[in-house]
């Protein structure tokens, strides 16, 4: 029996000594697959020209503008002193309670902070909230100055940013007689109506638990006229006369454009008298 091995194709040879017996060609009806043209495939089926095709281009992811934060005054005992950047400083929403410099006094302050810097601390509470200083706060950003000293505080229990500010206002030197009688009249009448709502919240409290209870007003406590405990409470704060206070109270009554100049420091109760009566007669 003669046994056949391929050697290559479409050939055979003997398997016993080796000899080719057959040369086999490739049948017409058969395509040779190593000379064969692949048949084209319809226009619609066409592969993608992989060798030319270009990445598409990707747009990196837009990083978000880090945020700039403004960080947190440094920590410091109550009462201390220390040197606070004039970036981290902010007003206290209660300062417009007081009166701004006129263009003259903060020019002059202006000068002495260029020739030597912020010598009295400024107020703050919380996180560099400043209760005053607010001139001088501007003076060193107008001339460079990066830091000035502050003091931080706590304020003391049921006392607001507004009240420390009018009583301390009303002890400044550079305020004129009739603005501290201002500012102390108006920091009596905030304290009076503080106590007057403290007195009707103890009030519902009281008709609350016990609804049977009468809720009287000490006598001593209306045993004088509102304007006069006014005066003479207004008086002892501003360090001002009684008759100043009375002139002041009667301007803030009955001319308020009057009182706010007087408030401002442009006009002397007297001067805002005079021309009330002017204005009636």
């Amino acid at each position: 029996m003669i046994v056949f091995l391929e050697c290559a194709p479409g050939r055979e040879v003997d398997a016993v000594d080796g000899r080719e017996i057959c040369a086999m060609s490739t049948p017409p009806d058969v395509p040779d697959w190593r000379t064969a043209t692949p048949p084209e495939l319809p226009s619609d089926g066409d592969p993608p020209d992989l060798g030319s095709a270009k990445s598409p281009s990707i747009d990196p992811i837009p990083l978000s503008k880090p945020v700039k934060k403004t960080p947190l005054p440094p920590a410091m005992p109550d009462g201390s002193v220390s040197l606070m950047s004039v970036d981290l400083l902010l007003e206290h929403p209660a300062a417009d309670c007081i009166p701004p410099m006129s263009p003259d006094e903060y020019e002059a302050l202006r000068e002495d902070i260029r020739r030597n810097n912020v010598r009295e601390p400024v107020t703050v509470v919380g996180q560099g909230e400043a209760l005053d200083g607010r001139h001088r706060i501007r003076a060193a950003k107008e001339l460079g100055i990066d830091e000035i000293p502050c003091r931080l505080i706590k304020l003391p229990d049921g006392v607001s940013a507004r009240e420390w500010m009018l009583t301390s206002a009303v002890q400044r030197r550079h305020l004129t007689a009739g603005q501290r009688a201002a500012l102390a009249l108006e920091l009596d009448a905030y304290r009076e109506a503080r106590n007057a709502a403290a007195a009707r919240q103890r009030a519902t409290q009281v008709r609350g638990t016990a609804s049977s209870a009468t809720v009287t007003t000490p006598a001593a406590a209306v045993s004088r006229p509102a304007a006069e405990k006014s005066r003479d409470v207004a008086a002892r704060l501003a360090g001002a006369s009684s008759r100043t206070i009375q002139d002041v109270l009667k301007v803030q009554g009955e001319a308020p454009d009057l009182y706010a100049k007087v408030r401002a420091g442009e006009l002397t109760p007297n001067a805002a008298i005079a021309q009330l009566k002017r204005q009636v007669d």
